[in-house]
């Protein structure tokens, strides 16, 4: 995965887009960031904290990806890279920022197990 994108993609969401990256080596979809944040409320994702890019991120099945498609209002796949997901509502701030310290403090109990390379 192109790790420059993530950083681009996510530096610039907006809150009204969650990014989808293929690990073609793990065979899993994976969100960084805010993306992690909504596809965590949507999913039952499995979440963990990558140190390489210091966000959060969801690794979601092929069948989660279907399940989060189906509650956006928008639907973009723009290369082979990634999807966008979007959405009409925005993803909002505080809401965020209270699921990082939860999953700061959450992670924090058990760091060993939480860590991807990406």
């Amino acid at each position: 995965m192109d790790k420059e994108a993530i950083f681009s993609l996510e530096g610039s969401n907006d809150g009204r887009s969650v990014f989808l990256f293929y690990d073609v080596e793990e065979g899993y979809y994976k969100a960084f960031g805010r993306s992690a944040y909504y596809a965590d409320m949507v999913t039952n994702g499995r979440l963990y904290y990558s140190e390489d890019l210091l966000m959060p991120v969801t690794v979601l099945s092929k069948r989660a990806v279907m399940d989060l498609r189906l509650n956006m209002t928008i639907v973009e796949h723009r290369t082979h890279d990634y999807y966008q997901l979007k959405m009409k509502t925005k993803i909002g701030d505080v809401g965020y920022e209270r699921w990082m310290e939860t999953l700061i403090a959450r992670l924090s109990k058990n760091l060993n197990n939480k860590r991807i390379p990406i």
